[in-house]
């Protein structure tokens, strides 16, 4: 990705999975930008964030398209995500990580938003033949779709493994954790692409990311970029 010096203004923004490990401090980070003017949250049930600049607005899901006029803001941020053990079924997975981004994309499209942040995963690959990284690029593709020819650009963050305090537990995701601090020092020449990144630094690109002036419609940012553009914030 070409990162371009000149920024363009941000005074509206929209957060969906506001609730999540990235989405909260996400949050955090927005209502200390001075460049900020609203913030609003599309979530299940109420937050306890508290700002004047913070609107939550609780919503049904399963019927987010009747919420469609939440989505006329300059940039949204999409930090929607889900773990298997979780959804319990393959199907329940893509419902969230598939359906909802998708629909969201649409949505955001339709109501001319400037620009739409999705998280997305290094390795995302439609073709893919690990789950995961398969619904990834299925949701990517989905995405292009949907904004294509429009005015809403689309940027994809593509993390590596993604570290901080989660309030439920991942056990596979704590072990690769702990085993990525072990052994730091593998984080060098080709492996550095997949270095873990925290979610306060993710949080950080993707603020750094809104303000970013780009004329791609669509840009995919790398896990390395990623930790590059968090120094910033």
């Amino acid at each position: 990705m070409a990162i371009t010096p000149s920024t363009s203004p941000t005074k509206k923004v929209l957060v969906i999975g506001a609730s999540g490990l990235t989405g909260q401090l996400l949050v955090k980070k927005l209502i200390n930008d001075i460049e900020i003017d609203e913030i609003h949250l599309l979530l299940r049930r109420k937050s306890s964030i508290s700002s004047s600049k913070v609107h939550q607005h609780i919503i049904d899901f399963n019927n987010i398209e009747i919420f469609n006029y939440l989505f006329q803001c300059d940039v949204i941020f999409c930090c929607l995500g889900t773990t298997l053990r979780i959804a319990k079924t393959k199907a329940n997975f893509k419902a969230v990580d598939i359906e909802l981004v998708s629909k969201c994309a649409e949505l955001a499209a339709s109501e001319n938003c400037t620009k739409l942040i999705i998280i997305s995963a290094i390795g995302a690959n439609s073709r893919s033949l690990f789950f995961y990284n398969k619904c990834k690029g299925e949701m990517q593709n989905n995405v292009i779709a949907a904004c294509a020819d429009t005015q809403t650009q689309v940027v994809f963050c593509q993390p590596s493994l993604l570290l901080g305090a989660r309030e439920e537990k991942r056990k596979a995701e704590e072990l690769s954790a702990k085993l990525s601090l072990w052994f730091n020092f593998i984080w060098h020449g080709a492996m550095k692409k997949y270095q873990p990144i925290t979610a306060s630094q993710l949080a950080s690109a993707m603020l750094e990311l809104a303000k970013i002036k780009n004329q791609e419609s669509v840009t995919v940012v790398n896990n390395q970029t990623l930790h590059q553009l968090s120094i910033k914030h």
